[in-house]
C-alpha cells in the first residue's frame, strides 16, 4: 500500500512493506490497507472503525455523518508521489497553470490524456477554482518594496493598492481571485499494477498537460490540505493599517499553518475545524459562514469547441473589453469536469443496432430518424477511432452573503446558457455532487454514475473541449507589477523573471491612452524594489518622480555644462570601439545624413576605426588611460592620415589611391571639424568627462532643448544611450537597471549608428541584470526605425500594448508577427477612464492576455503624468507641503466625493 511511515519503528516498516509486496491487490487490499493502518497508529477504535467500504460509501452519500468521511483521501506515499483514498483506491494529483484560451491544436492535444491506457474504472477530473485568496500576491508585492519605509508615499501607495485589490469588487462588479487548475486521476490499483506501470502513467500524463500549455506540478500533501481547508472552512486574513508591515507577519503566520501537515494523522481528518458548521440542505450546502449552490446542464449545447471551456469560467469580452465586466461570475466558485475513462462503444454500438432495427410510426418517424443519424455517426467515429465515455461538468458558485449568492447564481446561467443548452440549478442531489466536485471524490463504478443522472456521453475531443482549464492571463511569477485581469485573476509582472530570455519591454500606445501613467507605474515600482532607473525622455515627464525620489534630473542645453567624451566609456575595446566608430561615423554624417558620393560607408568607416585604434595604440604606448582621449585626436590621425597609416600604398600600388586615400580622410575630418575642441559642439564631447551617474540610483537625462539642433541632437542621442549603456555594465549586478527611452520615435533613427548601439545594448544587457524599455507612439514607428526597430521588436521580451495601437496594419505590414486571434484581442482593449486602462501584454515565455491597471485615488497622483496635475502637486510641495500632504490634498479637492476610485 502507499503510506508516509513516518513514526514508525524500522523493523514494523520493513515488515509492512514485505506484507505489502506479498499481497494480492485485487483480492487482499482490505486486509493490507488495515495492517498498514496497524503500523503507523492510524488503526480505528471498535466504536469508529477507520475503513470504509463502497457500501458504506454510497450510504454517506444519503446520510449526515461527519464531513471528514466524505473527504477520500486518508494519505500521502512521498516516495511515489500518490494519495491513497479510503475507498482502497489510488489517486494521482497535479496542479495545473490555466491558459488564456487554448488554440484548436492544444484542445486536441489534451485529448489524448483521455484515451491513455487508465486501468479499469479510472476517473479523471478537472477542477477549476476561482480562489479568493489573493493574499500571497498582495503580500509578495509589498514585501518586494525595500525602499518604502525611505518614502512614505511610496509605502502608502503600495499599501493602498494592496487594499483596493482586497475590495476591488466595490468597483469592477466582481472580486480579485487566483484562477487555479487541478488535475486528478483515481483508480483501483490492478493486481498486475506495479512501480513502473505508475510512473509511465504518471509520465505520460504529466507530458500531455505540458504539450496542452497546461505547467503541471505535484500537488503535495501541504497543498492539498491549504486548499481543502481554504474551501471548507472560515479563513479571515485581516489587514492591520497599524502596523509597519500592514500585519503581514500575521498572514505569513496564518499561512503556514492552513499549510500544516502531519503525516501520522488521516488526510481527511486535518481539513474541517472543530468549529464549522456544516449544514446539507436540499438546494445549498453551508460551511460556516459560506453557502455552495450547484449548477448543472440539463441539455449541453449541441456544439462544443476550443472556445466552450473558456466561457464556462466568465466572458472574456472581445467586442468590448468593458461590457465584459457585467458577464462575470460576481463569487467564488467552482467548475468541475468528472469523466468516467472506461470505454462505452460497445454499448453504443448495441444501441445503434437496436435502434436501426427499430420502424417508426407516424409523428415519431423525424424524431426517430435523428436519433438514427446521430448513432449512425457516432458508428462512424468508432470505426475511425474515437473513444466515448461519459462525463458531466458541474458548477459551484458559493459566498458569505445570501444576496450576492442569489445574484451570482442568476448570472452563471446567463452566461452558461449564452453558449446553448439549459442550466438547471440542483435542489436534490447537491451532497452527491459536491462529493464527486472535491479531489477524488468520484466512485470508480459505473453504476453510480447513472445513479446521478448528470452524465452525458463524450468523445475525447469533446470532453478536452469542456474542461474548464481556461481562464485569465497569469502573469510572469513575482509581482513586482500588479494588474488585474478580465475575469478577476490577480496578475503580477516582472520584467526581470529568471525564466525569461531576456528584460527587455517595448511599450505602445498613441497619446492619451494611459502610456506615461503605465511607464510612471513601471518605474516606481522597479525603483521601490531597490532597482536604478535610468530615463531618457524628451518634455520634462518625470520631473515629480525625480523630485520625489531625490534623484538627479540632468538638461542637456547649450547653457549646461555637460561632457560626454565617447573615449570615456571603453571598458572592454572588443565591444566598445565597434560602437564608438558607428558614433563618430554618425558624427561625420550628422547634418546630410550622407557621406560624399566618392565615399562609400564602409570605406570610411573602416578608416575612421583605423584612426581610433591608432589613437588607442598611442595611449597604451604611453601608459594613459583611454579617457585621455578624445576626439581632437581621432581628427589629427584623419589630417595627417598617410603619415599615420604610410604603407596604404600597398594596398592597391597606384598613386591614385594614396590621393583617393587623403581626399576621403580630408572629407572626414572637414565633417568632424564641428565636434572637436575648435568646433561649435567640441564642448560636448572634448575634455574631461563629466557624464557620471554611477552614484546615482533615479537619473532622467532631458534631451528636449536640443530638438532645435537637430546635427547635435542626434549625437547627444547617440552618446547618451552609449554612455547609460556603460554605466550598466559597471553596476552592480545583484541589483537590477531600468533603461527607459520614452518618446523614443522622436530620436531613435534607421542607422548603423543606432543600430550597433542599440544591438550591443540588447545584446549584453540580460548579462548585466538590465532591462532596455522601449517607448513610442506606434507600431508602426518601428517601420520607420528600420533595422533599429526590427532589433528593438526581436529582442523585447514583454510587449505592452494599450488601446489604440494599430496592431492590424501593424500585422499588413509585417511589422509584428501576431495571429488574428490576437489582433481582435487587441483592438478591443479599451482605456475606460476613470477606472482603468487594458493593456495587452505579450511575452515570450509566459503566454500572453489582457491586464487592467487600476488604481486607488492616492496611488493615482503618485503615478499621474498629467501636466496641470504634477503643476498643482509641484507648487503645493513648494510652498511647503511634503509629497504625501500634497497627494492627501488633491485627493481631498478632487476624489473624495467620486463613487468610483481611479
Amino acid at each position: 500500500m502507499f503510506f508516509n511511515f513516518i513514526g514508525a519503528k524500522k523493523s514494523e516498516i520493513k515488515r509492512a512493506r514485505e506484507r505489502f509486496k506479498e499481497a494480492d491487490l485485487k483480492k487482499e487490499l482490505k486486509k493490507a490497507y488495515e495492517f498498514f493502518l496497524e503500523t503507523i497508529g492510524l488503526r480505528g477504535t471498535e466504536v469508529e472503525d477507520t475503513s470504509i467500504t463502497e457500501d458504506e460509501i454510497k450510504e454517506l452519500l444519503s446520510s449526515r455523518r461527519a464531513f471528514s468521511k466524505y473527504v477520500m483521501p486518508i494519505a500521502y506515499d512521498e516516495e511515489r508521489g500518490v494519495y491513497v483514498n479510503q475507498d482502497g483506491t489510488i489517486g494521482i494529483m497535479y496542479e495545473c497553470v490555466p491558459v488564456l484560451f487554448s488554440s484548436p491544436q492544444a484542445v486536441k492535444t489534451l485529448s489524448s490524456i483521455f484515451t491513455l491506457n487508465f486501468p479499469k474504472n479510472s476517473i479523471i477530473q478537472f477542477i477549476m477554482y476561482a480562489d479568493p485568496y489573493v493574499e500571497h500576491f498582495l503580500v509578495r508585492y509589498v514585501v518586494s518594496k525595500k525602499r518604502a519605509n525611505e518614502f512614505p508615499y511610496l509605502k502608502k501607495a503600495c499599501q493602498n493598492m494592496t487594499d483596493f485589490y482586497r475590495n476591488v469588487k466595490n468597483h469592477l462588479g466582481f472580486p480579485a481571485r487566483h484562477f487555479r487548475v487541478f488535475f486528478t486521476l483515481k483508480f483501483p490499483p490492478p493486481k498486475e499494477f506495479t512501480d513502473n506501470d505508475l510512473k509511465e502513467l504518471k509520465t505520460a500524463i504529466r507530458e500531455i498537460l505540458q504539450a496542452s500549455y497546461l505547467h503541471a506540478y505535484d500537488v503535495k500533501p501541504q497543498d492539498f490540505l491549504f486548499f481543502m481547508r481554504f474551501l471548507l472552512n472560515d479563513v479571515k486574513f485581516e489587514v492591520d493599517e497599524e502596523t509597519d508591515n500592514l500585519g503581514i507577519d500575521e498572514i505569513v503566520k496564518k499561512t503556514k499553518l492552513l499549510c500544516q501537515w502531519m503525516p501520522n494523522v488521516r488526510l481527511n481528518r486535518q481539513i474541517i475545524k472543530a468549529d464549522t458548521e456544516i449544514e446539507a440542505e436540499k438546494s445549498y450546502i453551508r460551511f460556516g459562514s459560506k453557502k455552495f449552490r450547484c449548477l448543472t446542464w440539463k441539455t449541453m449545447p449541441e456544439s462544443i469547441d476550443f472556445v466552450f471551456g473558456n466561457m464556462i469560467t466568465g466572458i472574456y469580452e472581445l467586442s468590448d473589453g468593458v461590457a465584459g465586466d457585467i458577464k462575470q461570475v460576481s463569487t467564488p466558485f467552482l467548475a468541475v469536469l468528472n469523466v468516467f475513462c472506461d470505454s462505452i462503444n460497445a454499448e453504443l454500438q448495441t444501441k445503434a443496432n437496436l435502434m436501426l432495427q427499430q420502424q417508426p410510426l407516424g409523428t415519431y418517424i423525424i424524431a426517430l430518424k435523428e436519433k438514427i443519424d446521430e448513432y449512425l455517426w457516432a458508428v462512424k467515429q468508432m470505426n475511425d477511432g474515437e473513444k466515448f465515455m461519459r462525463g458531466f461538468l458541474t458548477f459551484w458558485v458559493f459566498s458569505e452573503d445570501d444576496d450576492e449568492l442569489r445574484k451570482s447564481i442568476h448570472k452563471y446561467i446567463r452566461i452558461l446558457e449564452s453558449l446553448g443548452g439549459n442550466v438547471q440549478e440542483e435542489t436534490v442531489i447537491t451532497l452527491p455532487l459536491f462529493v464527486y466536485s472535491l479531489p477524488f471524490g468520484g466512485i470508480c463504478d459505473k453504476t453510480n454514475f447513472l445513479l446521478l443522472d448528470r452524465d452525458f456521453v463524450f468523445t475525447a475531443e469533446t470532453a478536452s473541449a469542456s474542461a474548464p482549464v481556461q481562464a485569465d492571463f497569469m502573469g510572469t511569477g513575482e509581482p513586482v507589477l500588479l494588474f488585474l485581469g478580465r475575469k478577476g485573476q490577480v496578475v503580477g509582472i516582472d520584467l526581470f523573471s529568471k525564466k525569461s530570455s531576456s528584460y527587455n519591454f517595448l511599450i505602445t500606445a498613441p497619446a492619451g491612452s494611459g502610456k506615461s501613467f503605465l511607464v510612471n507605474y513601471i518605474v516606481t515600482n522597479y525603483y521601490g524594489i531597490g532597482a536604478k532607473i535610468r530615463i531618457i525622455d524628451l518634455g520634462g515627464s518625470y520631473k515629480k518622480l525625480v523630485n520625489m525620489f531625490k534623484g538627479k534630473y540632468l538638461e542637456f542645453s547649450p547653457e549646461n555644462k555637460v561632457c560626454i567624451n565617447p573615449f570615456s566609456t571603453i571598458h572592454d575595446p572588443e565591444y566598445d570601439v565597434p560602437v564608438i566608430v558607428q558614433m563618430l561615423t554618425a558624427m561625420a554624417t550628422a547634418v546630410t545624413e550622407k557621406l560624399p558620393e566618392q565615399v562609400s560607408s564602409e570605406t570610411a568607416y573602416n578608416m575612421i576605426q583605423l584612426a581610433v585604434r591608432e589613437v588607442l595604440r598611442q595611449a597604451e604606448e604611453r601608459g594613459l588611460p583611454y579617457s585621455a582621449l578624445s576626439i581632437d585626436d581621432v581628427y589629427d590621425v584623419l589630417v595627417n592620415f598617410m603619415d599615420y597609416f604610410p604603407d596604404a600604398e600597398r594596398l592597391c600600388g597606384k598613386d591614385h589611391c594614396v590621393d583617393s586615400f587623403e581626399k576621403i580622410a580630408s572629407h572626414l575630418a572637414f565633417n568632424l571639424h564641428k565636434f572637436t575642441s575648435r568646433g561649435a559642439y567640441g564642448k560636448w564631447f572634448v575634455g574631461e568627462n563629466t557624464f557620471d551617474i554611477s552614484k546615482d540610483d533615479f537619473v532622467v537625462l532631458e534631451l528636449e532643448h536640443l530638438k532645435n539642433f537637430p546635427d547635435l541632437f542626434k549625437v547627444i542621442t547617440l552618446s547618451v544611450l552609449n554612455a547609460v549603456t556603460a554605466d550598466l555594465y559597471l553596476s552592480d549586478r545583484a541589483r537590477p537597471t531600468l533603461i527607459v527611452f520614452d518618446e523614443a520615435w522622436q530620436f531613435l533613427q534607421d542607422s548603423p549608428a543606432f543600430e550597433k548601439v542599440i544591438e550591443e545594448g540588447y545584446r549584453r544587457a540580460r548579462k548585466y541584470r538590465g532591462s532596455f524599455g522601449i517607448v513610442t507612439q506606434d507600431l508602426l514607428d518601428l517601420e520607420a526605425f528600420g533595422k533599429v526597430g526590427r532589433v528593438i521588436y526581436t529582442n523585447s521580451a514583454f510587449k505592452f500594448y494599450l488601446s489604440g495601437v494599430k496592431a492590424d496594419l501593424a500585422k499588413e505590414r509585417k511589422i509584428v508577427d501576431l495571429n488574428d486571434f490576437v489582433i481582435s484581442v487587441v483592438k478591443s482593449l479599451r482605456y475606460n477612464a476613470p477606472k482603468y486602462s487594458e493593456i495587452f501584454v505579450d511575452t515570450k515565455e509566459f503566454g500572453s492576455g489582457v491586464v487592467r491597471l487600476i488604481v486607488d485615488h492616492y496611488s493615482y497622483y503618485v503615478y499621474t503624468s498629467h501636466p496641470a496635475e504634477i503643476s498643482e502637486i509641484e507648487k503645493m510641495v513648494k510652498e511647503g507641503m511634503s509629497y504625501d500632504e500634497a497627494i492627501r490634498e488633491m485627493i481631498k479637492k478632487y476624489r473624495e466625493k467620486e463613487g468610483t476610485e481611479k
